[in-house]
């Protein structure tokens, strides 16, 4: 009984040291670069993925020369870094401010504070879009989880958990100013704007501004600089 009870502590022992030495070393890691990091969540299973690209792919993070390797989590809002010390990823610490660079494609990932559909105030990864001289079109990628349907008859088959790819959102931002939401009605899209409202109501509504429309919200803030 005594040795059980002893194999038993040991083994206690050895995965609580374990796991304080991976965290060190995911600290030690993120502190060598200079990042503010947090632990991955756990994984689901669960079909397709909660990546917009599942490959991690060249970064730079805040304009520094070194490349790392990331893929973005968009149901977790995670931003995963790989470095070249180690292959054990880190998920970005939200609450700083980053700038991800994905070098293929110039894709830009910022942290930002906005406001989701429901008026929470969030922070989180926004992609920037698109950006004239005083203002800025981010979007925020969307990605749900859909729980597992139990079959309702034995002539059915369970229908299993999956990652869904849902409807990206936009935000406006004119210069240093607060992040706001795109409304889904068109005929609220002008109540982002604080001056010239009236001009820029005219112009959505004669150019059948789309909320949606990544280009014609483009098409709207070049209009809107111009005022």
């Amino acid at each position: 009984m005594k040795r059980l009870k002893s194999l038993l502590f040991l083994f206690i022992g050895t995965f609580f040291f374990s796991t304080y030495i991976s965290h060190a070393q995911r600290v030690d890691m993120a502190t060598e670069v200079g990042f503010m990091s947090k632990s991955l969540s756990p994984k689901l299973e669960a079909e397709g993925s909660p990546y917009v690209n599942e490959e991690y792919l060249p970064v730079k993070v805040n304009g520094q020369d070194i490349i790392y390797s990331a893929r973005y989590n968009a149901y977790n809002d995670e931003m995963e870094i790989k470095t070249a010390e180690s292959e054990n990823p880190i998920a970005l610490d939200t609450k700083i401010d980053y700038t991800v660079t994905f070098i293929n494609n110039n894709k830009v990932y910022r942290t930002l504070s906005y406001p989701n559909s429901r008026g929470q105030m969030l922070k989180g990864f926004l992609v920037k879009v698109y950006s004239t001289e005083n203002y800025t079109l981010f979007m925020k990628e969307n990605i749900k989880y859909q729980d597992k349907i139990k079959a309702k008859s034995s002539y059915q088959s369970d229908k299993p958990a999956k990652f869904v790819r849902d409807a990206d959102v936009f935000y406006v931002q004119k210069n240093d100013g607060p992040v706001k939401i795109v409304p889904n009605k068109r005929k609220e899209i002008h109540e982002i704007f604080d001056t010239n409202q009236d001009k820029i109501k005219d112009f959505i509504k004669d150019s059948k501004t789309d909320s949606d429309d990544k280009n014609d919200l483009v098409k709207l803030l070049i209009f809107a600089d111009t005022l």
